[in-house]
């Protein structure tokens, strides 16, 4: 066997094992990685209505660096939203690639605005032994429902279980979340997520859609 084939095959045979599971924990996805100047850059190029605001810190750890207020995406939001720039991006990938898709498919119709019960929050993490959660560094949203076109709201709390294009328009858009974000939360994962996903860009993997 030559080198080239020998290190093709190598090459072929580590990507396969990487993908069987276990304790590999993929790097961060792109956008977690863009330096706030090329990320500002990125968000604008695409036409997303936001404000950039003057990055901000605690003494307790809490703050965000390359930070933004978000006001549309693809989709409204139903509150202004304080959050890392890198968050903002990968919510609009996420919205291009996963939730408009979806909502195509089960609706017929777009997904107008986005309900959220907040981003950046300087608190700590449920359990955690007082952890910092990714709210307080704005790398975190928690998504409550998604407005349709036609006005229907498809709500996490309500709608999440029972089956039915709502059920499984949610739960699609939950696994879909898996490929962007580092950590994905759903009403599966615990009675604090009930009402809403959870979705970071932390350090920390854990995809529990």
């Amino acid at each position: 066997m030559s080198r080239p084939h020998r290190a093709s095959v190598f090459a072929m045979l580590a990507a396969v094992l990487a993908g069987c599971g276990g304790a590999a924990t993929p790097s961060p996805p792109p956008a977690a990685r863009l330096s706030g100047g090329q990320c500002l850059a990125a968000l604008a190029g695409r036409g997303v209505d936001f404000e950039k605001i003057d990055d901000f810190g605690s003494g307790g750890g809490c703050g965000v660096a390359a930070a933004v207020e978000l006001r549309q995406s693809t989709a409204g939001l139903n509150q202004m939203a304080t959050l890392d720039c890198r968050l903002a991006l990968t919510l609009n990938d996420y919205e291009r690639r996963v939730v408009q898709p979806a909502s195509q498919r089960f609706f017929g119709q777009q997904v107008a605005r986005i309900h959220h019960f907040g981003a950046y929050a300087c608190r700590g993490r449920s359990g955690a032994g007082g952890r910092l959660s990714e709210h307080a560094k704005g790398r975190a949203i928690d998504i409550a429902g998604f407005e349709l076109a036609d006005g229907t709201v498809v709500w996490v709390e309500h709608h999440w279980r029972g089956g039915g294009d709502r059920s499984r328009f949610l739960r699609t858009v939950s696994r879909g979340a898996c490929d962007l974000f580092q950590v994905v939360l759903s009403p599966n994962h615990d009675a604090d997520h009930h009402d809403h996903l959870h979705l970071d860009i932390g350090p920390w993997r854990l995809c529990d859609p």
